[in-house]
């Protein structure tokens, strides 16, 4: 048997369908019932810098809807006694060696889900393409996901930006936070207000086989988004879509959310943000975004601990110690043991000094952070002169770190780490490392601009 011959069957139980339920609705044994729903609608609404403010007010509304059990309980058994239906589960079962159950059950769902378009008057194209959707579904094939996502540590300038064809950005509107319930249910089981509202929504497409492997793509995403500029970029919900048949979609939350830190888009960094997600996005380890991978390297540490401190509820001095971790487990090597401060500060300063930062600025910087970080690991108190600096340069530190972390994926595939490191250390005493490492980042680098030749 080919999948030709279980594609005949499906076709001829997709005509059934139709013809059923289309003379069931036309007899009135499928009917629609009008259902009284809470309402919540914005009188009033303000966006400005990514910060929404509204008020709403509550109302009942009487909607019309179809009785969906009517399809469960006289529609799907009709279908059910055909002969095209016991053909289908019988073919489907035998070509995928699957127990016939577990192919009633496929076959069900794909007749709920015709019969539920067919009843609102579904094109024949429509059908096509679900009778299609679902033969990918039982090959395992890639299927299109349309997952809408709120977004926090992101606000828009502009109104909506299209950075690919598969990836959309745009600002909150007043539809976006509106909610209906259903007074049968209310208030046991309705979906509520989110406790965090979005600062910007994200529109993304991806062809994928399921949901794990969809929200391992979008987790690539929102890392390279977080590593675009500093930002506490994260879905604080997550409507999950797509033309399957056999998953179910869902909405998922997240309840804490720092906000930190968040930067702006707008037209004008559409061009920069193409380009660095499609050389970032491939370049984010797969650990990062795949728990069952354990093994992890410097980079990964890296990443992690740039997390922990744009994305953690924490105090100042932790998300600068978690940023100097960063910093360590990039710029430092596995065997030193001594003057560990000034390495990292060095080593920072040079590379850095190629991309617009002042290399001195950068090494006194980073000094007086690993003081800070030093102190508050251990436990010294920390003088209260210090802290108010410390809030100074936290946005710097972060910058530090996000830049290099840029710089060492790009370069991963290039050079080894301890190899690269010897090579900014030599840089500071030999024209030609000087000139080796300048072609390097000249070469490789150039989406980490603005790009500045240092004095050598």
């Amino acid at each position: 048997m080919d999948s030709q011959t279980y594609l005949s069957s499906l076709l001829r139980l997709t005509q059934v369908t139709r013809l059923l339920t289309t003379a069931m609705k036309e007899k009135g044994q499928i009917k629609k019932i009008r259902i009284p729903y809470f309402r919540e609608k914005l009188s009033s609404f303000e966006y400005k810098e990514g910060n929404v403010s509204w008020q709403s007010q509550t109302e009942v509304i009487n909607k019309e809807v179809w009785v969906w059990e009517d399809i469960f309980r006289t529609v799907a058994p009709e279908i059910e006694a055909t002969e095209d239906f016991s053909q289908s589960v019988q073919q489907i079962s035998s070509f995928f060696k699957t127990s016939e159950a577990q192919a009633k059950f496929w076959v069900s769902r794909f007749i709920n889900a015709i019969a539920k378009e067919v009843l609102e008057n579904a094109s024949e194209d429509k059908i096509m393409e679900l009778t299609f959707s679902f033969m990918r579904d039982l090959e395992g094939s890639s299927k299109l996901w349309t997952p809408h996502i709120w977004l926090k540590g992101i606000w828009m300038v502009d109104d909506a930006l299209h950075i690919s064809n598969d990836i959309r950005f745009r600002k909150p509107v007043p539809s976006d936070l509106e909610r209906e319930w259903d007074l049968r249910v209310f208030p046991y089981f309705h979906e509520g207000w989110p406790r965090t509202h979005p600062s910007a929504i994200l529109d993304v497409s991806f062809r994928a086989i399921n949901q794990p492997e969809v929200h391992k793509k979008l987790e690539r995403l929102i890392l390279t988004l977080r590593l675009f500029r500093v930002g506490s970029v994260d879905n604080v919900r997550t409507f999950w879509r797509s033309e399957s048949i056999l998953d179910f979609g869902a909405t998922g939350y997240k309840s804490i959310i720092n906000e930190s830190y968040k930067y702006p888009l707008s037209k004008l960094d559409v061009p920069k943000l193409k380009e660095f997600v499609e050389k970032i996005s491939p370049l984010v380890p797969e650990n990062l975004v795949d728990p069952s991978l354990k093994e992890v390297d410097y980079s990964v540490i890296a990443i992690q601990r740039y997390n922990d401190a744009i994305l953690k509820p924490e105090i100042i001095e932790s998300r600068l110690s978690f940023a100097v971790m960063a910093l360590e487990a990039l710029y430092l090597k596995e065997t030193e043991r001594e003057e560990l401060e000034h390495r990292l500060s060095q080593r920072v300063a040079r590379l850095l000094s190629f991309f617009g930062c002042e290399p001195l600025e950068v090494y006194n910087t980073l000094k007086h952070s690993y003081d800070i970080r030093s102190s508050f690991v251990h436990g010294s108190p920390i003088p209260q002169e210090k802290l108010k600096e410390t809030a100074k340069m936290d946005q710097k530190v972060l910058e530090y770190v996000r830049l290099s972390i840029v710089l060492f994926l790009l370069l991963k595939q290039l050079s080894e780490k301890d190899k690269f490191l010897s090579l900014i250390d030599h840089s500071l005493l030999s024209k030609n490392a000087f000139d080796k490492l300048e072609k390097m980042l000249k070469e490789y680098c150039a989406i980490c601009q603005p790009y500045s030749s240092p004095i050598q």
